[in-house]
């Protein structure tokens, strides 16, 4: 990894950290960003969250935009790297 990747992966976690503390996701984004961290496809997560696969495009592009990345692989990545996936996974626990 060259410095410039390496920079911009500090920077994305250091967003991410940001937009997590002035946004708060709705249950929906939250249950789906813990799917997609999970691996399951996209069937799968629809049967799982009995939603339509239209709200589902909605959610992901949500999410996308709020984070500001391209790809639904970036935003699972910077949720892993800055460590908001084993915050999420906890409090859905405790819901």
């Amino acid at each position: 990894m060259d410095d410039k990747q390496f920079d911009f992966v500090i920077q994305g976690d250091f967003m991410f950290q940001i937009l997590i503390q002035h946004f708060s996701l709705t249950k929906k984004q939250n249950q789906l960003l813990l799917r997609l961290t999970q691996g399951l496809s996209k069937q799968e997560i629809l049967l799982d969250l009995d939603i339509s696969e239209s709200n589902y495009n909605y959610y992901v592009t949500q999410l996308r935009q709020l984070f500001r990345v391209n790809t639904t692989t970036q935003l699972v990545a910077i949720a892993f790297r800055s460590g908001y996936i084993s915050n999420l996974e906890s409090r859905l626990l405790s819901l």
